[in-house]
């Protein structure tokens, strides 16, 4: 029995996929990344690693600018705003006053590393949608180690914050705690499942996902993969009743062992499939640079100098779109740097086995040129017709 929710998402999305112009459709949910600057520098952040040199200028989203985003927002249908990116966002003056004036109006969800969890009240609370933490060790020593920064640990303030706030939730779940599972945190897994269990919060663990040189000796190997899968397993034979949140989480780590292990050493490696850039999602940088994602470095056009709509409608906008949806089928992707990139693989699976191998006949509707452009390869360059 599908939900009147779940049938006007799909509609949607085929509307997307099919490039309908006259849906005046925009993404169904964009990422806004509202500062630049971050007080932590976690080891595995490409933006901030104390691993690697920065020299990167602390940037802000303006408050005219979000305002004039969310009109537009508005307009193209758009309902999810993910507040993320290379910085931390409760570290700019916009982020408060954008939730309470909108909290009703968008499904806001924030993901913060829990440093200024004490600027959340309850009233703050019932605007979000979802509030993720990104916490990645339930040791004090190792947090900082991990987190990168200096002075007191703050690991008991991060962790009675996401407790408080865990009684503010009413029957909808809005609380959860990211980890990315390093060798560093490895033998943490059981810490990890017991917070999920004790605390009834999910807790969604992912394998790191090497992005520069620096990191790589710390992914983990087949092995601990193996490991982690058989821990799943046991956990799931746990004594006595699991908690919905439990299940989820343990589900979550299981899922993503299997798809990381698979294109890392399985038959999936160097692979490259649909990406959902354009379709759920979008990007824009603390500079106003709209991209199709965070791992672009090319963007469509800066929301400063042109409006969103303008821009999300324009010629090459759709060429991106196209060229993300279409890396499973032959084609070179738009992205080079995706070929191997964990991303495309992890965000695009339930897409694909959502609208794609359930519904075969759209396959040709995806195919279809539909007058917007043709993908041209020659000597592995991408070129195309404007």
């Amino acid at each position: 029995m599908f939900s009147i929710a779940s049938i006007r998402n799909t509609y949607g999305m085929i509307r997307r996929i099919c490039f309908d112009s006259s849906a005046s459709l925009g993404p169904q949910s964009i990422e806004i990344e509202l500062t630049s600057r971050c007080n932590h520098r976690c080891f595995f952040c490409s933006s901030h690693s104390y691993l690697i040199p920065h020299s990167t200028q602390n940037k802000y989203f303006s408050s005219e600018t979000l305002e004039q985003l969310a009109t537009s927002l508005s307009c193209f249908k758009t309902k999810s705003i993910l507040f993320a990116g290379s910085g931390e966002p409760f570290l700019s003056d916009a982020l408060l006053d954008f939730v309470q004036s909108h909290g009703r109006s968008f499904d806001i969800r924030i993901l913060t590393n829990g440093s200024c969890l004490d600027k959340v009240d309850r009233q703050l609370f019932s605007r979000i949608r979802r509030l993720a933490v990104s916490c990645n060790s339930m040791s004090e020593e190792r947090h900082k180690e991990i987190h990168g920064y200096s002075g007191c640990s703050q690991l008991r303030s991060i962790l009675g914050n996401i407790i408080r706030l865990k009684e503010y939730q009413a029957k909808e779940i809005k609380l959860q705690m990211n980890v990315v599972l390093c060798r560093k945190n490895f033998n943490e897994l059981s810490e990890f499942m017991s917070f999920s269990l004790q605390e009834n919060i999910p807790v969604l663990i992912r394998p790191l996902c090497a992005n520069f040189d620096a990191v790589k000796s710390d992914a983990l190997s087949s092995d601990e993969i193996a490991r982690g899968l058989h821990y799943a397993k046991d956990a799931f034979e746990h004594v006595g009743p699991l908690s919905e949140n439990y299940i989820f989480t343990l589900k979550y780590f299981a899922y993503f062992l299997r798809l990381y292990h698979r294109l890392k050493y399985g038959s999936a490696k160097g692979q490259a499939i649909s990406c959902l850039s354009g379709f759920r999602n979008a990007y824009v940088d603390s500079s106003g640079n709209l991209r199709l994602c965070w791992h672009r470095t090319d963007p469509i056009g800066n929301i400063n100098d042109t409006n969103f709509e303008k821009l999300w409608s324009s010629i090459e906008a759709k060429y991106l779109r196209r060229c993300a949806a279409m890396m499973s089928f032959g084609a070179m992707p738009v992205c080079s740097s995706c070929f191997g990139c964990a991303e495309p693989h992890m965000y695009s699976t339930h897409f694909l086995n959502r609208y794609i191998r359930k519904y075969p006949y759209l396959l040709s509707l995806y195919l279809q040129d539909n007058n917007v452009h043709s993908l041209k390869i020659e000597n592995k360059e991408q070129t195309h017709k404007l």
